[in-house]
C-alpha cells in the first residue's frame, strides 16, 4: 500500500483523521472476514465431533445450523461491503 497515494485520496475526500481511521478499521475488519468465517465453521464442526456422544444430537445439529446461518449472513455482509466499495 502506498501511503502517499492514500494521503492524497484522503485529502481529496475531505475526511477527518477520525473518519479516516474508522474507514480503514472497517476495511481491515472486512478484509479478513472470509478466513474467520471459515475458521468458525471448522471449529464448530470439530466441537460437534467432540460433543457427539455427550450432548443430544438434535441440539448439536440445531446449534451448528445457527452457526452456518450466522456465518452466511456475515459473508453476505462482506460481499455487500466490497460491492459498495467498488461502486464508490
Amino acid at each position: 500500500m502506498n501511503n502517499s497515494n492514500d494521503n492524497v485520496s484522503v485529502l481529496k475526500q475531505g475526511l477527518s483523521l477520525d473518519e479516516t481511521i474508522f474507514q480503514k478499521t472497517i476495511y481491515s475488519s472486512y478484509k479478513v472476514l472470509p478466513s474467520s468465517v471459515f475458521a468458525t465453521i471448522i471449529i464448530a464442526a470439530f466441537m460437534i465431533s467432540v460433543l457427539w456422544q455427550v450432548i443430544d444430537v438434535t441440539l448439536l445439529i440445531a446449534w451448528f445450523s445457527f452457526i452456518i446461518i450466522i456465518n452466511l449472513a456475515r459473508f453476505a455482509a462482506y460481499k455487500y461491503y466490497f460491492k459498495s466499495e467498488s461502486n464508490q
